[in-house]
Order: C-alpha cells, then structure tokens, then sequence
C-alpha cells in the first residue's frame, strides 16, 4: 500500500473514531431524555414543587400558579427557612420522604444520567469539528492522490479510490 494510502486509512480510521464518539454522546443524551420523560417519579415531584410554591406565595398574584420555569428548581436550595434551619430542598426531600420514599431514588431508574450530565453544548460542537477536520484531511489526501499518477503497477490504490465519490465524506454546514 502507498504512503498516500496508509495516509487515507489513518485519517478514515481518525475520522470512524470521532463520528462513533459523537454519536454515543448524542445517544446517552437521548436515552436519559426518554428516560426522564418516561419516569414516573418526575411528574409527581414537580407537581410537589409547584404546590409549595404556590403555598409560599398564596395571598400574591403568583399563589396559583399552574406551572413554574425549570429556573426555579436551582433555586430550591438558597430558600431558607425564617430560622435558617433548613432549606426548600430539605423541606421538599422531607415531605417525599414521608408521602412517598421511593420517588427519592428516580435517579436510579436513569442510569444513563451520569454520562449525559457532563454532555455540553461545547461538547458537542467541539466533537462536530473535530469531525469536520477529519473529514476535510481524508477529502484532501484523496484529491491530493487523485491528483498523482500511478507509482507502481502493483498500486492498486487509485483504481480502488478512483470510484469513491468525495462526497462520501461531505458533512452539511450547521446552523449555529
């Protein structure tokens, strides 16, 4: 095999890697997605959560709310009790605790949470470009080989090369 040759089949191998790579992550994050939407814990809980607030700010124009921003569950913990005590957090584990102790453990059911968590956004648009540098090398070492005539005739690279489309390896522009 050709230098040009051992130089696709790295750049390719390169490439299988980072797409199998890419493709996993987006995975995990789509099984824990179904994952939580299928859980039946979750409803439940926020369902809870949206009671106590409601039951926090009754008496106000936000006292019935029928539904809250996700926003809100970050700040579940810096509500504090008037003696300092305990927080909206504790307050809210106590009150699963006593009602219902197994919707403690949703997480369990998830167990692909723990991967998914540490997929970003940057994750996966550093991922996409490394992707798309990959592809570009094994684009330009097959133009590039295309380009060159025939070293030996024991160089059977071209006439396998010859008929793959460049194409193959084109990945469309995303929208940013």
């Amino acid at each position: 095999m050709s230098t040009y040759g051992k130089k696709v089949d790295i750049a390719h191998g390169n490439l299988t890697v980072l797409w199998q790579e890419q493709r996993r992550l987006i995975t995990s994050v789509l099984s824990t997605c179904k994952d939580l939407k299928n859980n039946e814990a979750i409803p439940q809980i926020l369902k809870i959560v949206l009671q106590l607030g409601n039951a926090l700010n009754e008496g106000t124009t936000r006292g019935s709310a029928s539904g809250f921003k996700l926003s809100i569950l970050l700040k579940l913990v810096q509500v504090k009790a008037a003696d300092n005590s305990m927080t909206l957090l504790n307050y809210l584990a106590k009150i699963l605790r006593d009602k219902e102790s197994d919707w403690l453990n949703f997480i369990d059911a998830i167990p692909s949470i723990q991967e998914a968590s540490r997929v970003t956004h940057q994750v996966l648009k550093a991922g996409e470009a490394s992707i798309r540098k990959a592809a570009d090398l094994v684009v330009h070492e097959l133009e590039l080989h295309r380009k060159l005539p025939q070293i030996l005739d024991s160089d059977k690279f071209q006439d396998v090369v010859g008929p793959v489309r460049l194409s193959t390896y084109s990945i469309p522009p995303t929208s940013s």
